[in-house]
């Protein structure tokens, strides 16, 4: 069965660029992954609009003007001479540990397939006839992953100084793209027609299978997109409300951040020249080979060394009009990544000679010596360094306050980058409400459209205990995976160590 690593990693060597097993190998580790759409929901409690609602450190990445919110004392019903009232005193800090949020989009699989997938280490043996049966789901389909973890996460907020934010931030995105092409070699091999004679190696009995009308790999993988990368930030904001009026009020921010990069790897053939386009640059950790490429920006050492830098920025204002309205809008991830490290770039080469037979499992780790081999069937140049744009993206969002701590309201995701750069394609939508039901519970929900993974209805829930001291919650992208078998989102966002005090 499927796994949701596997799935990761199984696009990566289709198109078999060695870099990538890399990445797959971190992904599973820090269950993060990218198209920035898991990046732009969901936070803790905030599985649908945080445009104008998130606030304390989790406004770093959606909003930083929300850090300008002052925390209030809240009265959920007043004391009597009888009886004691309720509320939650006003908290400043918050603080937060391993806060983590995955999801995985597939429109190639049902939902019991990459459900399968996550849950489930086993290995198969796919028949020949259900190899062509996989290369046929795959082709012209796609995986996408998105994730963040906040390893750690820091704020202050009171009416004298406004909102401050710190936090460490883990990503990993990535896009999978194939065309019938990638599909077939990755899961039928030299079985894959495109290989139409065979030959057979003397000194160990190995069948080969070539072709008598090589293409080159920009002409087999014509509209198939590999990309990854995975990066650490240090992000710092500050927000501050900056107009108070008697009805109206409003909310600046900025965040600046810091960024340090251990893998990227972008694999496409450009429309306008139609050529292979192939940079790889991963941290020494995970011994990639090149096979007899050397290059000038070679990283010694072994172990998870930084092999790019960066800056970047948000930047958000908020709008209270009267006490029920927000109005918001942030412009995330300007900037840029420059990779030093290891840094390759796979050139353009003729694909001619497999002995592998393709994929006998969904499962990655298993099968994916198969397309990479040792030196994989790229051949690479060294260079000194590239440059990457982060997935700049615009958002803009309204929410509308109907009772104490319980709002609806919509939000939208631009992209405002080319599609080149990792990023949603397409603008995302979403619609939802954040209801506290009783002061210790909090539920979220709604529904998206749009971006890269289609229709999901997000569900979530958050715990209050304590006095409101010690928040824990999860919640999903998409409830439908569980109910539905159509374009599956497997997602899970959760955090047990939020203090607030």
């Amino acid at each position: 069965m499927i796994n949701r690593h596997t799935i990761v990693r199984y696009t990566v060597h289709v198109c078999k660029i060695s870099a990538i097993r890399a990445i797959l190998f971190l992904t599973v580790a820090t269950a993060a992954f990218s198209q920035t759409e898991m990046n732009d929901y969901s936070r803790l409690g905030q599985a649908a609009i945080g445009t104008t609602t998130a606030t304390d450190y989790q406004a770093i990445g959606m909003n930083p003007a929300n850090l300008g919110f002052i925390p209030t004392e809240v009265i959920y019903k007043q004391s009597s001479p009888m009886e004691a009232g309720i509320s939650r005193r006003k908290r400043n800090w918050s603080v937060s540990v391993g806060e983590f949020g995955a999801a995985v989009h597939s429109n190639a699989m049902g939902s019991s397939d990459l459900l399968g997938a996550i849950f489930s280490f086993n290995e198969q043996q796919f028949s020949l006839q259900e190899k062509y049966e996989a290369a046929r789901k795959f082709a012209g389909k796609s995986v996408y992953m998105n994730a963040d973890a906040i390893i750690l996460g820091v704020s202050y907020q009171s009416d004298a100084y406004g909102g401050f934010a710190f936090t460490i931030r883990d990503r990993v995105s990535g896009e999978f793209t194939f065309n019938s092409a990638a599909a077939n070699l990755a899961f039928l091999g030299r079985n894959f027609n495109y290989f139409d004679s065979s030959y057979t190696l003397p000194w160990n009995g190995q069948i080969v299978g070539v072709s008598r009308q090589p293409q080159r790999f920009s002409q087999l993988f014509d509209s198939t997109r590999l990309s990854m990368s995975w990066t650490r930030e240090f992000n710092l904001g500050y927000g501050r409300r900056v107009f108070n009026g008697q009805s109206n009020k409003l909310y600046l921010g900025i965040t600046f951040r810091y960024i340090l990069g251990y893998a990227y790897l972008d694999s496409y053939t450009d429309p306008n020249t139609k050529t292979l386009e192939g940079y790889s640059s991963i941290t020494p950790l995970f011994n990639i080979n090149y096979g007899k490429a050397t290059s000038p920006s070679t990283v010694p050492g072994t172990g998870m060394i930084p092999v790019g830098h960066g800056l970047g920025a948000d930047f958000g204002l908020t709008y209270h009009i009267g006490p029920k309205w927000r109005v918001g809008a942030s412009l995330l991830d300007v900037g840029k990544m420059y990779w030093t490290g290891n840094v390759y770039r796979a050139q353009d080469t003729i694909l001619n000679g497999m002995s592998s037979t393709g994929f006998n499992s969904y499962n990655i780790f298993l099968e994916a010596q198969k397309i990479t081999g040792d030196g994989g069937y790229f051949k690479w140049e060294g260079m000194t360094s590239i440059e990457s744009s982060l997935p700049t993206r615009l958002r803009m969002g309204v929410s509308y306050s109907v009772g104490m701590l319980r709002d609806v309201g919509l939000d939208m995701i631009f992209p405002m980058t080319d599609g080149r750069t990792p990023n949603i394609n397409t603008v995302l939508v979403s619609v939802g409400s954040n209801y506290q039901i009783v002061p210790w519970l909090y539920a979220s929900g709604g529904m998206t459209f749009g971006g890269t993974m289609g229709y999901n209805i997000p569900l979530g829930v958050m715990f209050s205990i304590f006095d409101g001291f010690w928040e824990m919650g999860i919640s999903t992208r998409d409830i439908l995976t569980f109910l539905f078998e159509k374009n599956p989102t497997a997602s899970l966002t959760a955090g047990v160590c939020r203090l607030r005090f």
